[in-house]
């Protein structure tokens, strides 16, 4: 629940931004997460107080899976302060570590809780419970579940956002967004042009480019937003029977597009100008960039986030593009 107190509707009224874009969290902000992942994941039940097994508690083993993923993949994490008793169980152990731990470690432990409320937490919530505790009206009442995955993943979004972070939720992982213009008109368009039947391949590359960017990784980013691109466009190929060799690059993809006149009679005239943008933007980058294309040999250089930045936005657009444009015709052609 997202309640506007006095001050926050009198600094709305003002257009007063709260604060500028940050890495930080807040005291405010890691309370309000803890809030939202304990009424989604719900209680942690064990047999000292409770009177059945761990097994019949699902939210009990959604902790512990996330306790365990956090201990993998989080170096800085330790549940040795779970020695004091209120705080054995890995729900108070992972609420505390978000609590006092450094930002950068907090906001891996948030991602992977975004994933598993993405993944495991909706697939258990809309599971059948009408026999799980017969003597309960509600199981997920009864395992103090008071959100929906929809509910909690929007409002840690709202959340991070009223912080001022740059940190977003999108789709089942968190992504680091300095321009919010970007992201709303170019990313989020582009994920819901891929959520449609026969684009799954096209959307994990996607995923997996906004991954890697989150974490500077930026070489890998802009080869996953090139691969996302080609897909997109061989599986418009496939689904509309267009002949393409399997191994076609973008600019050989983008030939077939033109080719079967995907573009609207009204864009044939500036069709070749629109082509070579594109060729010149994502395929260009990754041939050009060494460590991304080719071999680097003895060079080390380095991507500027920037320029990753830059082809990922280029590749939304053309992805969002084509995926519309493709709908079009096929809608004609039924």
């Amino acid at each position: 629940m997202n309640f506007k107190t006095f001050s926050q509707r009198e600094r709305e009224k003002r257009g007063i931004v709260a604060h500028p874009e940050t890495t930080k969290f807040s005291p405010h902000l890691r309370q309000q997460i803890i809030l939202i992942l304990k009424e989604t994941f719900g209680c942690y039940y064990d047999n000292e107080n409770v009177g059945i097994g761990n097994d019949l508690v699902e939210t009990t083993k959604l902790w512990k899976d996330y306790e365990r993923l956090i201990q993998r993949e989080v170096p800085s994490y330790s549940p040795s302060f779970g020695n004091k008793r209120y705080l054995r169980d890995a729900r108070s152990r992972i609420c505390e570590y978000i609590n006092v731990g450094m930002d950068a470690a907090v906001i891996d432990v948030l991602d992977i809780g975004v994933t598993l409320l993405h993944r495991d937490v909706r697939a258990w919530q809309a599971q059948d419970h009408s026999t799980a505790l017969q003597d309960h009206d509600s199981y997920l009442e009864y395992c103090k579940v008071s959100m929906s995955v929809d509910e909690a993943l929007y409002e840690l979004d709202l959340r991070l956002r009223q912080a001022g972070t740059i940190y977003r939720v999108d789709d089942g992982i968190i992504i680091k967004s300095t321009d919010d213009y970007s992201h709303t008109e170019m990313i989020l368009p582009a994920l819901r042009a891929l959520g449609g039947n026969g684009f799954e391949n096209a959307l994990q590359e996607f995923h997996d480019a906004l991954v890697f960017s989150r974490n500077g990784v930026y070489s890998d980013a802009m080869h996953k937003a090139n691969l996302a691109f080609e897909s997109t466009m061989k599986v418009i190929s496939g689904a509309m029977e267009w002949p393409y060799e399997k191994a076609a690059s973008a600019k050989a993809m983008l030939k077939v597009m033109r080719e079967n006149k995907l573009f609207p009679a009204m864009l044939e005239s500036s069709a070749n100008a629109l082509i070579t943008l594109m060729e010149s933007t994502l395929p260009t980058l990754r041939n050009k960039t060494p460590s991304v294309g080719h071999g680097a040999g003895e060079q080390s250089p380095v991507i500027d986030e920037a320029i990753a930045t830059f082809a990922i936005n280029s590749a939304a657009s053309y992805i969002r593009m084509l995926v519309e444009l493709y709908w079009k015709m096929a809608g004609r052609l039924k």
